[in-house]
């Protein structure tokens, strides 16, 4: 039997995440706050290397897979 791990990650943070705003569908790309963020949890944390990526195409959701 094949077994598959599936890891959800939530984007990094946003203008509109600092501000405290909704973004929904709003394709606001990742701050500068949010790249370096996210450099840190890559350098802190050992994020497995995958297959497949299944994500939004929205630009903060395709900077955080290239980050990470």
């Amino acid at each position: 039997m094949i077994t598959y791990k599936i890891y959800i990650i939530r984007h990094g943070i946003t203008a509109a995440n600092q501000n405290g705003r909704f973004a929904g569908v709003t394709d606001y790309p990742l701050c500068a706050e949010g790249i370096d963020g996210l450099k840190q949890l890559a350098s802190d944390f050992i994020y497995p290397n995958v297959g497949k990526i299944y994500g939004s195409p929205l630009t903060r959701c395709r900077q955080t897979a290239a980050v990470l």
